[in-house]
């Protein structure tokens, strides 16, 4: 059976949305990104991570990408995003993208 959940009440808490794009090396398997730097008090963060190629960019290759977890904490000054990162065998450069207010 599914689990329908209703939400009937919306409040806004965030004024303000910013974005970041950052490049690391992701490995076969659990990897695990703290970020640092966010303006104190954020509230809301999303990321995702994607491929990266120094010449094409951004690009949706053969490894695959599970986002497990994706944290704020220290007053929203760090967030940590969990994922693991299958159908690859061998380290890649990747990209995290952060949507964050």
């Amino acid at each position: 059976m599914d689990n329908i959940i209703e939400v009937t009440e919306i409040k806004s808490v965030v004024r303000q949305l910013n974005t970041a794009v950052l490049k690391f090396t992701a490995k076969p398997g659990t990897n695990i990104l703290n970020i640092t730097g966010l303006p104190t008090g954020t509230q809301v963060v999303s990321a995702w991570i994607t491929e990266y190629n120094e010449e094409l960019g951004m690009i949706a290759g053969h490894a695959i990408f599970y986002t497990k977890s994706v944290q704020l904490y220290s007053k929203g000054e760090k967030c940590r995003v969990i994922f693991e990162m299958g159908s690859y065998d061998r380290n890649l450069t990747a990209v995290v993208t952060m949507i964050f207010g």
